[in-house]
């Protein structure tokens, strides 16, 4: 549930952000936020708009920072009625000193408007966290007791070690729960930021963000967002042999489209075609792993398909099968068997087209993988109908969405050296966490053994480096 909403006035108050230590503040607390930019005086109806979505979205605490005697905070303030305490920090800009711009900030706040602001630059974005996470800590729930004691370890911290390396690169943002919240802005998924661009365009804008077990997790994966949307787009190239899917293009210059797009999206985001999608995970599995290995040991079949006695952990299945499961918006997939997935189709020509255009892409992308040494182990994917056709949408063959091996350190009979994000998946089932919300927050070994693996993957598949 998002508890703080940073908003900043313009795209060139993200450095002063990022500079910042406020995403140490918030995220040592587990204080779940987003981030946004929306000018109060170029797109008011998308402030207020937004403002709204917060307002659903239980939002308890707004931090709002621009420059140039921003009138941000005000606007935010009288818009969510005074029920929401908003936090306002003055961007120092080229034209005002920074004393000015603090001065015009709060002048410019009319009477009436309860906004307090936290101070200048980045060190008002700092204070404004703390502010905000002290806000959040009053009361005695346990969830709150949690927060404070959370804040009072990191403030008597704070000052020690080594300083958090921020990075401007769109590959390395900080910013790992980048909201953008542009013109159109209309889905947040796990990983993934969806606008409508208008006519049958969407722009799909690839996170930081991890989930496992269908749950997202507080802290990100740097460089994540890059390569689920370059290494979709390199397999969806690859395939249109085979099935069409709804790619148009890869965006490298946000500023080609229309609107007010972040920079922080240039080699994240895709235009893809609209699609009516079709709510089933389709699941390939080549070798036994995972919960499915779980379920063999229990019943000797997966999925409702028996297989061979006598397989072991991580084998190769005599033949590649097809487990699909629900797609949940909310909670965990439940798996089907393909009698109950023709019943949610309402179509079996149609499931049968899913099923059998699973199998050919895994295959062809099997083949494909096997001669860069990586074996894909199992994958899912998603489907939509585009003018009539069956068609590839989402993502395609990436770690999040497949189990990559080494193929050099393969060995049947134990679990696998992984090129995804199993070292996720690994310490959350060592953990005492029950697999529901919220979940725990990775350590940074974790999150670095991650991302060596994704930048591996993507760099061995693609022959190309993200250096």
């Amino acid at each position: 549930m998002l508890k703080v909403s940073i908003i900043l006035g313009s795209e060139s108050d993200l450095p002063v952000f990022e500079e910042s230590k406020a995403t140490e503040v918030l995220e040592k607390c587990e204080v779940p936020w987003a981030l946004s930019v929306i000018s109060a005086d170029r797109n008011p109806g998308q402030l207020t708009g937004y403002c709204d979505q917060l307002r659903a979205q239980g939002a308890e605490v707004i931090v709002a920072g621009a420059g140039m005697a921003a009138r941000l905070p005000a606007t935010i303030a009288a818009h969510m009625k005074y029920h929401t305490p908003i936090i306002g920090v003055a961007v120092p800009s080229a034209e005002f000193s920074d004393a000015l711009d603090a001065l015009l900030s709060i002048t410019r706040t009319p009477s009436g408007c309860p906004v307090l602001f936290a101070g200048i630059g980045k060190a008002g974005f700092r204070n404004a966290a703390i502010s905000a996470v002290q806000i959040l800590s009053n009361g005695e729930s346990e969830e709150r007791k949690k927060i404070r004691k959370n804040l009072t370890n990191y403030l008597s911290r704070a000052g020690k070690g080594p300083q958090i390396e921020f990075r401007n690169s769109p590959k390395e943002s900080p910013v790992k729960y980048f909201m953008g919240l542009g013109e159109g802005w209309t889905h947040r998924g796990k990983v993934r930021d969806t606008y409508d661009l208008g006519n049958d365009k969407l722009l799909i804008v690839a996170t930081d963000r991890i989930s496992a077990f269908d749950v997202v997790l507080p802290n990100g994966v740097p460089s994540k967002g890059f390569v689920l949307n370059n290494l979709s787009a390199f397999w969806f190239e690859l395939t249109r042999i085979i099935i069409p899917n709804h790619l148009v293009r890869v965006i490298d210059d946000i500023t080609t489209l229309p609107g007010n797009f972040p920079s922080l999206f240039n080699g994240r985001s895709m235009v893809v075609r609209k699609a009516e999608r079709i709510d089933v995970e389709c699941v390939v599995r080549g070798y036994i792993t995972g919960l499915a290995w779980v379920e063999y040991q229990k019943s000797g079949s997966i999925c409702g398909i028996e297989l061979p006695p006598g397989l072991i952990e991580s084998q190769e299945l005599p033949e590649p099968i097809f487990t699909p499961t629900t797609k949940s918006k909310t909670g965990h997939d439940k798996p089907l068997t393909f009698q109950e997935m023709e019943k949610l189709v309402s179509d079996v020509a149609l499931a049968e087209e899913m099923k059998a255009k699973s199998l050919e892409v895994y295959s062809h992308a099997r083949e494909y993988a096997q001669k860069k040494g990586i074996i894909i182990a199992d994958t899912k994917f998603e489907f939509g109908i585009i003018d009539g056709e069956l068609s590839l949408i989402d993502e395609l063959l990436t770690p999040d969405s497949s189990r990559f091996w080494d193929a050099v350190d393969y060995e049947p009979g134990r679990a696998q050296k992984s090129l995804d994000k199993q070292p996720v998946r690994d310490w959350l089932a060592d953990s005492d966490w029950n697999k529901e919300p919220p979940a725990p927050r990775l350590p940074e070994d974790v999150v670095s053994a991650t991302t060596k693996r994704y930048r591996e993957v993507y760099a061995r598949l693609t022959d190309r480096s993200l250096d």
